[in-house]
């Protein structure tokens, strides 16, 4: 008799939840870093004063990328099931996936290395880490475009997921690479987190449109009487 999936199996749709959870939290352990403007003493004294809440920041920040990319592992195995082979939109969309984790833990390197250095390099220094980390948004934004455009027309092709998340999910890649690039972030969040719950009230389960056999159709209509 074939067993069923285990707990692990079960619960592993939810990492994506976790992953949204712990970086809304990063949003309100955080406090407003001065702008790239900023004078060398603001940069220091804010890091002065605030580096073991910007470390602890860092840290969770971490652990919710490593949720993260265990989710897009996870999706990506089930839209890659329904895709069927090459999978080049579901690979496409992990692609981004790693792009998008790897730029996260670019922001995160920074900050933690800027709050844990204060003092004791150069005030410069520790100025162009924090510009560094307030600004170098483009690859995170070409991260969250690639992912979100793949899975997107990846579900409006084979309806894996509701179509209108799929709607969604494009909207959301085209606008990461706009202006609009944070509010695009902070939708992927949302994203993640809905289809993360969906999946696992789905037991996992993604379901494509159906679609007759090659070779198959309807039945033959007779001669009419």
């Amino acid at each position: 008799m074939r067993e069923g999936p285990s707990t692990l199996e079960r619960l592993a749709p939810l990492t994506g939840l976790v992953f949204s959870v712990m970086l809304v939290v990063t949003f309100f352990m955080t406090g407003d870093s001065p702008n790239a403007d900023a004078s060398t003493a603001k940069w220091v004294r804010y890091y002065s004063n605030h580096d073991d809440r910007e470390i602890a920041v860092s840290l969770v920040a971490a652990f919710a990328v490593l949720f993260f990319v265990w989710f897009n592992g996870y999706l990506r195995a089930r839209l890659r099931a329904v895709e069927g082979s090459p999978g080049r939109l579901s690979n496409t969309a992990f692609g981004g996936a790693i792009l998008f984790a790897m730029s996260g833990l670019l922001f995160i390197g920074l900050d933690f290395t800027a709050a844990d250095t204060v003092g004791d390099v150069p005030p410069v220094v520790t100025q162009t880490i924090g510009v560094l980390d307030n600004d170098l948004f483009t690859p995170l934004a070409v991260g969250g475009g690639v992912l979100m455009l793949a899975i997107g027309v990846l579900v409006v092709r084979t309806r894996a997921l509701p179509i209108w998340l799929g709607w969604v999910a494009v909207v959301i890649g085209i606008a990461s690479v706009t202006p609009v690039g944070f509010i695009a972030f902070l939708a992927i969040i949302l994203w993640v987190a809905i289809v993360s719950v969906l999946l696992y009230v789905r037991g996992g389960d993604v379901g494509p449109v159906e679609r007759p056999a090659a070779g198959t159709g309807p039945p033959p209509v007779g001669p009419a009487v």
